[in-house]
């Protein structure tokens, strides 16, 4: 964002009185302002500096040279300029404007934010305030502020692109992502050649859905010179979602070469890992985003799933416990907690901790499946009716449980309730095969 923002280096002389003096003063401040609409910012550095030596306190000169400090990348003593035009002239809204410019390119935004603020205080009123703003308020994550200024800045201004690629990054951050779409869309018209509006243009069709457009948009950003980390593991994601698991690995691996701590990255690996059956490797990876975040409870259960699929229980049993600690709400930790304790015979704890996870997740079949299990397993065929019961309840679509019920009431002696639910079970499976 800091390289796009760098590009609106703008501001307004028009309105700034200088003292009342010499004439040489104010023909240098004109020849100054000349040499900078120019681009000659060397020039008008010089010319300003010779009006300021004559007279020190002339906000034009002041404000002319620290913009030119600027764009030469010298923001501290752009800084110097910009607060003593603004000790001068406390009411005068373009020095803080001015300033929060430099604070944005400096990734200060909470202060650029109560520059811009107090601009608009003082009656600044230009569309690059609000595009300024509203990309500000982005970062800060203010969304819905942010929309309201970059609103306001298109109304204003409805052929600039970074608006639009403004607005589009804050419906996304909603996950508004048709309109960011028709946002990015408005950008590229406006600016074809920008490498990071096709970049999040094929983040919105990834989020969507539109794998094919993502790749094509991908292709483009790189085209143009995108050459950020997330272009490489975006691309990384999309051959993972195509089961291309060699290809993603790779360029997951290129992401952490160039970010060895993106989480994003580490997490896909994991996942690549796991379903090359790569468990070392997936637990590894876990245990490195554990590391970078160890208050993450998803984190703690992922690799808790690892181990358990690794057949590594004590382990899985210990981060499911951690994961718990965590998030006392997550249904999966107390799910294969509960399965750890059937295979270790733990009938009692396995029914407490599956109950506790249907009852957080009532879609969660494979729980209620395996409590009606252990009933049946034990002779308890009330309890098992009892448990499918309230399953169907929750999932009445679901032809495994009518049958498992039927053969709980069956074994009962219960035959015209078994009946129904063997019939009910075959419609089911009728109409789903009907479906497919």
């Amino acid at each position: 964002m800091k390289r796009l923002l760098i590009m609106l280096a703008v501001f307004a002389f028009l309105g700034i009185s200088g003292r009342s003096g010499a004439e040489s003063v104010s023909s240098l401040v004109d020849k100054a302002k000349e040499q900078y609409d120019k681009g000659y910012y060397d020039q008008a550095m010089e010319s300003a500096g010779k009006a300021l030596e004559r007279d020190p306190k002339n906000l034009q000169a002041l404000n002319i040279r620290g913009f030119c400090w600027f764009l030469k990348n010298k923001n501290d003593s752009a800084l110097q300029d910009f607060n003593r035009a603004i000790e001068l002239s406390p009411k005068y809204g373009y020095s803080y404007y001015n300033r929060g410019q430099v604070y944005v390119a400096q990734g200060k935004y909470a202060l650029a934010l109560e520059d811009f603020n107090r601009a608009y205080d003082l009656n600044v009123r230009e569309w690059r305030l609000f595009m300024l703003r509203g990309a500000c308020n982005f970062e800060q994550g203010n969304y819905d502020q942010a929309l309201k200024d970059l609103n306001t800045a298109a109304e204003m201004k409805s052929g600039e692109a970074r608006i639009f690629y403004y607005r589009g990054r804050a419906y996304q951050a909603k996950n508004k992502h048709e309109l960011a779409l028709k946002d990015y869309d408005r950008a590229i018209k406006l600016l074809p050649t920008g490498a990071e509006l096709f970049y999040y243009r094929g983040t919105a069709y990834y989020l969507l859905g539109k794998r094919d457009a993502a790749l094509s948009d991908y292709n483009r950003a790189q085209e143009l010179g995108f050459k950020q980390p997330s272009l490489g593991f975006a691309r990384a994601m999309l051959d993972f979602d195509n089961g291309k698991y060699d290809a993603a690995l790779a360029g997951a691996n290129k992401t952490l070469e160039q970010s060895p701590n993106a989480a994003d990255a580490i997490a896909l690996r994991a996942k690549i890992y796991f379903a090359q059956k790569n468990y070392a490797g997936c637990i590894q990876d876990y245990s490195r985003l554990i590391e970078l975040d160890p208050k993450n409870g998803d984190h703690a259960y992922a690799r808790g799933y690892c181990n358990f699929q690794a057949g590594q229980m004590d382990a899985c049993l210990k981060d499911m416990n951690r994961a718990l600690e965590l998030n006392p709400k997550d249904f999966r930790a107390y799910y294969y907690r509960g399965m750890i304790a059937k295979q270790n015979g733990q009938m009692d704890a396995a029914v407490s901790d599956l109950t506790r996870a249907s009852e957080l997740e009532p879609k969660l079949i494979e729980a209620f499946l395996e409590i009606g299990g252990i009933y049946f397993k034990n002779g308890d065929y009330e309890k098992a009716v009892g448990v499918l019961s309230k399953a169907i309840e929750s999932n009445p679509q679901n032809a495994m449980l009518y049958n498992q019920r039927g053969l709980a009431y069956s074994t009962l002696g219960n035959t015209e309730k078994a009946e129904a639910d063997y019939k009910k079970a075959k419609q089911l499976e009728q109409k789903q095969a009907g479906n497919k």
